[in-house]
């Protein structure tokens, strides 16, 4: 990974963040061929998806990747993440407002080993379409929208149904998961085990040392 910062200021401009983190750079992350975790600690949003698809089909060994604020990103470019990085095990796409149920969908499906999604803010995301990835087998930990009438009986009863708790704000865990509170000196306890507001950063041993989720 990599750092910058301006001379009298820490946080990047934007005309600063389109020089260093625009296809050409990012692209020249594709040398790093054994490189296990990607993240974008900023908008992504300065890389077009063909940037992005060209850099991971050099990174097939990744398995994290976190892609915040992608606005270039779309169903065709996310169904594809499974052919550029078929062992992915956690995904980031915070805020990337062009993908839809589809593209959820069908991204899920060609991830076999996905086990933690992070789809929050994703405003083309709609229930109840939305709720078949918990269908998918081997997620553990999933982030979706905070829908409205998200606490409705349907709702609570379709996340029942494919043996997940919601623990707030659209954040669900399959009950047989271990989890834990971020930051907190506390064991790790089955997902259903711990009251919906046992806390705000509950992770994953999946999202461990990444920080909250």
């Amino acid at each position: 990974s990599s750092s910058s910062s301006s001379s009298n200021n820490d946080d990047l401009t934007e005309e600063e963040g389109r020089s260093i983190l625009a296809d050409s750079g990012f692209e020249s992350l594709g040398v790093l061929e054994e490189l296990r975790e990607l993240r974008l600690i900023f908008r992504a949003n300065f890389v077009t998806e063909q940037g992005i698809l060209t850099t991971l089909k050099r990174l097939r060994r990744l398995r994290k990747l976190e892609l915040p604020f992608s606005s270039y990103l779309t169903d065709q470019g996310v169904k594809q993440l499974g052919d550029c990085c078929p062992d992915l095990e956690l995904v980031d796409l915070y805020a990337c407002r062009q993908l839809s149920n589809t593209g959820l969908l069908q991204m899920a499906n060609n991830l076999p080993h996905l086990r933690c999604l992070n789809v929050k803010r994703c405003t083309r995301l709609s229930k109840p379409g939305a709720f078949d990835v918990l269908d998918h087998g081997s997620i553990q930990h999933i982030q979706l929208p905070n829908f409205a009438g998200l606490l409705s009986a349907d709702v609570m009863l379709r996340i029942e149904q494919a043996g997940f708790t919601h623990e707030g704000a659209g954040r669900l865990f399959a009950k047989s998961v271990q989890i834990h509170r971020w930051g907190r000196g506390r064991s790790w306890a089955r997902a259903e085990t711990l009251h919906p507001t046992s806390g705000l950063f509950l992770i994953c041993r999946t999202c461990r040392g990444m920080g909250p989720c």
